[in-house]
């Protein structure tokens, strides 16, 4: 559509594309999802952040300013970002995948790397510890798959 419309975008300053960009969305629907948005301002909390306060300022007024267009964002996070956003983002806060998902998962993974995994119940603490998440359930218990860890080994509480 830009080169249809002969709009260099790659020659455009940031100024230019923002509002090129906010009068697009003025005229087509859109639905913009951009997950895991923490490194903006740093992830986890207390690392160096990928965006400057500049930066994160400018995205922050960007989206405010697409509230009047007819595009919606989706941006996910582990918390709530309101350091950077403000009070600008309506908040959903998933809950918990609730348990009896967890010890589906589980197996599933396991079966995806072709291990028997047949005592799940063995591994509660390590899925107590995921707290329900469904990407730390994988990264748990793939790792403790690749690892080699069996099924019947007991762990600590966490």
């Amino acid at each position: 559509m830009l080169e249809a419309n002969k709009i260099p975008w790659l020659a455009l300053s940031n100024d230019q594309r923002r509002e090129i960009a906010l009068a697009i969305m003025q005229q087509i629907p859109l639905l913009w999802i951009w997950d895991k948005v923490e490194p903006i301002a740093g992830f986890p909390t207390g690392m160096p952040a990928a965006w400057n306060a500049a930066e994160q300022g400018e995205l922050a007024d960007f989206l405010r300013a697409a509230r009047d267009t007819k595009a919606k964002f989706l941006l996910t996070s582990r918390r709530d970002e309101r350091g950077w956003l403000g009070d600008l983002p309506v908040r959903l806060t998933l809950p918990p995948m609730p348990m009896q998902e967890w010890m589906q998962l589980a197996p599933a993974l396991a079966d995806k790397q072709q291990v028997p995994f047949t005592q799940v119940k063995d591994w509660q603490p390590l899925l107590d510890f995921t707290q329900g998440n469904p990407l730390t359930i994988t990264v748990v218990v793939g790792q403790a798959l690749r690892e080699g860890m069996p099924a019947r080994t007991r762990l600590p509480p966490t």
